[in-house]
């Protein structure tokens, strides 16, 4: 079986060309992911009523008329 990965991973295409590094520069906590969340989520509400308010007045508008 060991064989077979070899073969598969051979095929696999890298995602970026970017060298790792083994050391760990920094671990995100989940205080950290939630206090991220709360910073961004009153943007993202923000960008979802632009968005609705934006399809709705496109709606409103007639294209292509002669």
């Amino acid at each position: 079986m060991q064989g077979n990965t070899k073969t598969i991973a051979s095929f696999a295409k890298k995602a970026s060309s970017v060298v790792h590094e083994r050391e760990i520069v920094r671990t995100v906590t989940h205080c950290d992911v939630v206090e991220l969340n709360k910073t961004i989520e009153p943007k993202i509400r923000q960008n979802e009523r632009e968005r609705t308010a934006s399809m709705h007045a496109a709606a409103r508008c007639i294209v292509g008329g002669k």
